[in-house]
């Protein structure tokens, strides 16, 4: 588990396990959400740069071929990434 703290409580990192609703969101932090979108780290994404760890995500190549084309409307989490 990756250590994470947030409200002074220790839990799996958003990284790890992406991000979760909390039970008790009000209304406007549930609308918020659904502007969120995950995109879980795989192994081929290294080819692009992005090795898994904290900042990978950040490298001109990665964000060049995965996440402006999710930005400019393109695919989305969970599809396959372009090239």
């Amino acid at each position: 588990m990756t250590p994470h703290i947030n409200h002074r409580r220790f839990g799996p990192s958003a990284g790890m396990v992406g991000f979760r609703l909390p039970h008790n969101a009000s209304p406007e932090h549930r609308a918020r959400y659904t502007a969120l979108r995950q995109m879980v780290w795989r192994p081929r994404m290294a080819g692009d740069g992005h090795l898994g760890e904290h900042t990978g995500w950040t490298g001109i190549r990665f964000a060049r071929r995965v996440l402006a084309p999710v930005v400019r409307g393109g695919a989305l989490p969970g599809s396959p990434l372009p090239g």
